[in-house]
């Protein structure tokens, strides 16, 4: 009796909140992000519905939780959704292990279990092959790998230099990785197809949606070049604040990068703009080429409280909406799916991998 007038008083306080103008309910910004149910997402298993939390056209629930078996031990660093959603790509923190998870079969499988690697690893474009680098723990040396699913073999890249950085595909299938002062471009059997010589080390690149221009990332700023190597543009100079992980947006036209302070920024191309989006990881574009959701851990040191925000944030003005429960337990690696419907994150109590479903209610 005492839980049915909680929740009718519950009920009643949320029909206020609604006709009040001047209530905020588990905002970012004003007004932006209202809980319509108290659950925290710590009964769904035991009292069926998940939270549901909706946020300015957006409804999110916990779908589903997943234990993994083969990285116990070693705290997962992120589970990243396969370009058809039905896989998990899961690698550790600390470089001990690389697997792929069917969601469906429940099925894991072991991409590496040999020490330092699996660091930044990603999918190919088809789902077929998986690009990762390799660290020796002696001697420091690193490796690119390509993983191939069907053929179950590993090929490491040829390449000089004892460093490199991480292995990335192109939309056509194309590798490039960075090695000191040297872009290697590889073809779909995975052999060098041209080699670039630039005046700086670079340490990361992306490939622009169409394949014809690169992105890379140094201690100096960011710089845009065709493949061929004959035109460069800066497009951030900068030798006090590190950027890294550059993304383009799907439509090419925006850059998205994260800097050494833990702040995302995204760059028009054409125009050089920069807006400054605060604080964030693990973020990722929409299809839309308007829209990035990302990761933000509030910390009691710098926030005043320990929590985790699931951020949905148009590049195209200053709003964000949270559409997490800001009751709900601190989560880190977050993974977007390409069709826009799932979010996969890491429980920072268990290791459990959290599915969330995402819902654009406009």
């Amino acid at each position: 009796m005492s839980r049915y007038f909680a929740v009718l008083l519950s009920v009643m306080f949320l029909g206020v909140s609604t006709l009040c103008p001047g209530y905020v309910a588990g905002s970012v910004e004003e007004n932006s992000s209202e809980i319509i149910t108290e659950t925290d997402g710590s009964q769904f298993l035991a009292d069926g519905p998940p939270p549901n939390i909706i946020s300015k056209g957006w409804k999110i629930y916990l779908e589903e939780v997943l234990e993994l078996k083969n990285l116990k031990g070693s705290p997962i660093s992120r589970a990243i959704f396969s370009p058809s959603g039905k896989q998990l790509l899961v690698n550790s923190e600390n470089g001990r292990g690389l697997l792929i998870y069917d969601i469906a079969k429940k099925n894991e499988f072991q991409v590496s279990s040999a020490p330092g690697s699996g660091y930044g690893a990603s999918w190919s474009p088809g789902g077929d092959r998986i690009a990762y680098k390799e660290v020796d723990p002696d001697s420091g040396g690193e490796k690119p790998v390509i993983y191939d699913i069907k053929a179950n073999h590993s090929f490491i890249l040829d390449k000089k230099g004892k460093y490199c950085g991480t292995p990335v595909f192109s939309r056509s299938g194309q590798v490039g990785v960075t090695a000191e002062k040297y872009i290697y471009l590889y073809g779909e059997k995975l052999t060098p197809e041209k080699v670039l010589s630039l005046k700086e080390p670079y340490h990361q690149m992306a490939f622009s949606p169409d394949g014809a221009s690169v992105v890379l990332v140094t201690g100096s700023g960011i710089l845009l070049m065709n493949i061929k190597g004959t035109r460069k543009k800066p497009i951030l100079l900068s030798k006090e604040l590190e950027y890294m992980g550059p993304q383009f947006s799907p439509d090419g036209k925006k850059l998205l990068l994260r800097t050494a302070t833990g702040n995302l920024v995204v760059v028009d191309i054409s125009s050089g703009k920069i807006t400054e989006l605060g604080r964030g990881r693990d973020a990722q574009w929409f299809s839309d080429s308007n829209n990035i959701i990302y990761l933000r851990n509030r910390r009691m040191l710098i926030d005043g409280e320990n929590r985790s925000e699931i951020i949905i944030r148009d590049v195209r003005g200053k709003r964000e909406h949270s559409v997490l429960d800001p009751d709900w337990e601190i989560i880190s690696g977050l993974s977007f799916s390409r069709e826009g419907s799932k979010i996969a994150c890491v429980s920072g109590i268990d290791e459990s991998i959290k599915i969330f479903k995402l819902t654009n209610l406009k």
